[in-house]
């Protein structure tokens, strides 16, 4: 997550992440935000603004379905899911 809005507090997806089981990376790409990012939260997510604009970030839309995709049928674990979804 980055931060949005006058002092960067609200927050929008900027990289999704979905590893299996077996701890091998299934999705890795950062996300377009459409609006401006104020704070990077680059100490906590490592994400930079040329991450953002480089031609590997999809919208939202795009991930969506890939994870959608991925994740049909399966059993979802992780930290703090309810902050993420």
């Amino acid at each position: 997550m980055v931060g949005i809005g006058p002092e960067g507090l609200d927050s929008a997806v900027a990289r999704v992440t979905i590893c299996n089981w077996a701890e091998k990376v299934v999705l890795d790409t950062f996300v377009k935000v459409p609006i401006e990012v104020t704070d990077y939260r680059t100490f906590v997510s490592g994400i930079e603004a040329k991450d953002l604009e480089s031609d590997r970030a999809l919208s939202l839309d795009q991930v969506r379905e890939m994870v959608k995709t991925i994740l049909h049928g399966k059993i979802l674990i992780g930290h703090a899911l309810e902050n993420d979804l």
